[in-house]
């Protein structure tokens, strides 16, 4: 009887571990977006005008080195937001199995 008590402890202590984790995760990802749309916004407000090719075309390789970047960091975000979302949904179904586990252990007096 206390090893199915144990179980259902665990499963909820483990549940809102990863719910809370997952949470702190989406929290970074956020913050990593605002960041990139500050640097976003930031990068637009630079531009003045070029005289001559040669500068052009330096400007132009530094501006795709800086788009792939930007891109490259946005495409983490997301994938942070995935795992943050699976995280959580995870989080609760465990949780919600802990405590259906420990209710219904509960009704049928075991």
């Amino acid at each position: 009887m206390r090893e199915k008590k144990f179980i259902s402890v665990a499963l909820i202590v483990v549940g809102a571990g990863l719910f809370i984790f997952g949470s702190y995760v989406s929290r970074q990802a956020a913050q990593r977006e605002l960041q990139i749309s500050q640097i976003e916004q930031s990068e637009q407000g630079r531009r003045r005008p070029l005289i001559g090719p040669v500068r052009k075309s330096i400007r132009s390789q530094s501006a795709q080195t800086a788009q792939g970047k930007l891109a490259q960091a946005e495409q983490t975000v997301v994938q942070s937001q995935t795992s943050a979302n699976w995280l959580r949904g995870i989080g609760i179904v465990a949780i919600a199995a802990g405590l259906g586990y420990f209710f219904l252990r509960k009704k049928r007096g075991n």
